[in-house]
């Protein structure tokens, strides 16, 4: 599937269709990604049926006809593809979310030491460390090394049943959607058989899922990368993904922010210490330095300021709070529209957005959306 469209189960063909309507259905898509992708709130315990919702969504109450137009839709995305030419021909790639990777060589060998002994592995650690950038960089190094690319798939909240579609809709299979839930693993086993895929399943909320899928899906000695912020045993070897060690999130910050060689180099460290080494943490403070043409001493200064507005958070040794504050920083500096593209999209498969998929939703050029 071509990169400008969703690696989530089901709703990238539900996109697609909802896409050639007004801006309003786009508007509501984008909630059924939220629904299905990220579930933040502790109060909502299950997940909708993805597919119910989309037939909600376009008017369609048969499931048999909401199969079909899923299957047309997916058909017309391949069609319209650069990446992928034929079942036989066709190759997956996975995103690119890093150009440079920081701190992380002993974690990639240890991963590619893991693929290439046919062991699956997990990347697990807390939000916001690099699991999903760690993941995209091993696939970008290893994609030459399979027919058939990187099956990447965004999961979420999504159960087997529906990853089990969209891997059926990846490979253009005309039987997957015919299946009842527990027919579906083996098929997609007998997929995994034809092609030959480096599989990645980002951002597992479920560690059952995770589970089934290893135990059910993939073949023994079958390429398999999970990324989750839980510690999920029974898949494969279990890789912590931590805080990036001081001279490495140096680094990170600094470029980021572009500062000449020699420059506040006491307070770029201050603020690693400050922020814990969180990869993203650093990320955005180095974006706010460029963008607002700060000093890393003012932005330390403007963290206690978010830490006042977001009450709860404190400018201390608590590295955990003084990255929210960032995020609070981050936040409250960007535009009211800027602030609907970042509500809307927080889902988990919001990295594959495009410029063009954000403009209709908030009525802004393309241009300014990209920006």
């Amino acid at each position: 599937m071509s990169s400008g469209w969703p690696r989530h189960p089901v709703l990238s063909a539900g996109l697609y269709l909802v896409a050639q309507g007004s801006g309003s259905r786009i508007a509501s898509i984008m909630v059924v990604g939220w629904l299905s992708g990220m579930m933040t709130s502790g109060t909502v315990t299950q997940v909708p049926n993805q597919r119910q919702l989309i037939g909600t969504l376009l008017g369609v109450s048969s499931m048999e006809d909401l199969n079909r137009i899923i299957v047309g839709a997916s058909a017309q995305l391949n069609r319209e593809s650069s990446i992928m030419t034929g079942p036989q021909s066709r190759r997956l790639l996975p995103p690119r979310l890093v150009s440079t990777l920081y701190g992380r060589a002993v974690q990639f060998t240890e991963v590619r030491d893991a693929l290439a002994h046919g062991e699956p592995v997990v990347l697990h650690g807390m939000a916001g460390m690099g699991k999903s950038a760690l993941a995209s960089s091993i696939a970008w190094s290893l994609v030459d090394d399979y027919p058939n690319g990187v099956l990447w798939i965004d999961c979420g909240y999504s159960p087997l049943d529906a990853i089990c579609d969209h891997i059926g809709i990846q490979f253009e299979d005309d039987q997957m959607l015919k299946l009842d839930t527990i027919a579906k693993p083996a098929r997609v086993r007998y997929l995994f058989g034809a092609y030959r895929v480096l599989v990645v399943l980002d951002n597992v909320w479920e560690a059952d899922v995770a589970r089934s899928f290893a135990q059910k899906c993939v073949p023994a000695g079958y390429s398999l990368v999970v990324t989750s912020r839980e510690k999920i045993a029974r898949v494969g070897r279990l890789i912590e993904i931590d805080s990036l060690a001081h001279e490495a999130g140096t680094a990170l910050f600094r470029d980021v922010a572009e500062l000449p060689a020699g420059q506040e180099i006491a307070e770029s460290v201050q603020l690693v210490r400050l922020l814990g080494g969180h990869p993203q943490g650093l990320t955005i403070a180095g974006a706010l330095c460029l963008e607002d043409a700060l000093s890393v001493r003012e932005l330390i200064q403007m963290l206690g300021k978010a830490e006042e507005r977001a009450r709860r958070l404190s400018l201390g040794e608590d590295a955990s709070n003084n990255v929210w504050a960032t995020f609070e920083l981050s936040y409250q500096r960007l535009s009211p529209e800027e602030q609907v593209v970042f509500r809307a999209f927080g889902g988990s498969w919001s990295k594959s957005s495009t410029a063009e998929m954000l403009s209709s939703i908030v009525q802004a050029d393309e241009d300014s959306v990209a920006q």
